[in-house]
């Protein structure tokens, strides 16, 4: 497969090789159990705590207490707001979300809601945006949690998260943030984005899957999902992942020196990138805003008119390149990519999305491969109409 194209990087990233080096010895010769006492589990547990710290550093977070490894992005999407309306509710039972959230998210304010809790969804902007001042008004004396995610999973539009927290100030709700599409491709000091809890997922920045990061500000009380030992502090017992977390911190660490050298030339290229598409294929229509500094600069999501999303993806994975249609996390082209439909796309027009995603180490001449097919399928796509 080494002839191919890889352009879905929202849905995972390839795993770094620097990163897997590090990984190694944790599969073989590091593998003690990092809960023992002996020299084996001494060094796991070192080990554990060094990648804390490279995640602590990356974060700019204020102790590396409050950095806590799950198994994935999902789980600590769950942890964070299912653990901390349970720990809260004798404050309120109100939650608010916006309207464009990850599934995980979603699902967790659903099984809430069946515990007795009220979830509000707050709506978002033809760009995606959601609207703070609505926020406000939804505001009340029950309400202990907010959660607006930092960047877009379908269209990398990235929040107001500063401002939406200066509000709050005063406030009893927590503001929860998933980060897991921006970390990595825009900086991020959880210290000035002003949050209580932010989630990170470093198998979407060329680290391991099987390993979730959540940052929790000190003082901020959550319920664990699961029970039986004290690890990560008593939140999220069982086994520690020692390799996959190595690996995490080392992801981390790599993402923080490539957004220093590399985040500006990300920025022009995406801007390059849609000035071409439009060229190519144009009439072509762009979810969200414009690349530039309110966009993760390594995402597209556009729509061709008249032209079928999922037979346009078919048809560039059978050239070599590999791309989603619809939702970045669970595609379905029967129905409508439901960020898409709370931006108010019509219908028609969102069926026919396509999500392109940029790696670290993406280059120029496969973009210009990629034009090149995306132009000869759409032709051939738009020839067939009646």
């Amino acid at each position: 497969m080494s002839n191919r194209v890889y352009l879905d990087h929202v849905g995972t990233t390839p795993l770094d090789e620097s990163v897997w080096q590090e990984m190694k010895p944790w599969f073989t010769t590091c593998f003690g159990n990092p809960t023992g006492l002996h020299q084996e589990a001494l060094v796991a547990r070192a080990g554990v705590e060094r990648a804390r710290v490279r995640v602590a550093s990356f974060l700019n977070a204020g102790s590396t207490e409050e950095v806590i490894f799950t198994s994935s992005g999902t789980e600590a999407l769950n942890l964070a707001f299912f653990g901390s309306a349970m720990a809260n509710q004798g404050r309120g039972k109100h939650l608010i979300v916006s309207a464009t959230e990850h599934p995980a998210l979603q699902g967790a304010a659903d099984a809430l809601c069946k515990k007795g809790f009220s979830c509000t969804r707050v709506s978002v902007d033809s760009l995606g945006f959601v609207d703070v001042e609505e926020i406000l008004s939804e505001l009340t004396d029950e309400t202990t949690i907010v959660s607006v995610h930092l960047a877009n999973h379908d269209t990398g539009a990235i929040q107001p998260i500063r401002s939406i927290a200066e509000q709050l100030k005063h406030h009893q709700a927590l503001l929860i943030v998933d980060a897991t599409p921006a970390a990595g491709w825009i900086p991020l000091d959880v210290q000035a984005l002003g949050a209580d809890v932010v989630i990170l997922s470093p198998h979407r920045f060329h680290g391991p899957a099987g390993v979730g990061i959540l940052w929790r500000q000190r003082g901020i009380r959550l319920e664990p999902l699961f029970f039986g030992g004290q690890q990560e502090f008593g939140l999220r017992p069982g086994t520690e992942n020692v390799a996959a977390i190595i690996g995490a911190g080392a992801a981390a660490e790599l993402a923080g020196n490539r957004l220093t050298n590399s985040y500006g030339r990300w920025v022009e290229e995406l801007k390059w990138l849609w000035n071409e598409i439009q060229s190519a294929v144009s009439p072509v229509v762009l979810h969200g805003p414009l690349p530039g500094s309110q966009r993760v600069p390594r995402v597209l999501n556009f729509s061709l008119p008249d032209v079928e999303g999922e037979g346009m993806a078919l048809a560039l994975d059978l050239k070599g390149f590999a791309i989603t249609s619809g939702a970045a996390c669970v595609t379905n082209s029967l129905r409508m990519p439901p960020v898409l439909a709370a931006m108010g796309v019509d219908i028609k027009l969102g069926k026919s999305n396509l999500i392109i995603s940029l790696g670290a180490d993406t280059s120029q001449s496969q973009l210009v491969a990629f034009l090149a097919a995306l132009q000869s399928v759409v032709e051939r796509f738009r020839s067939l109409r009646f």
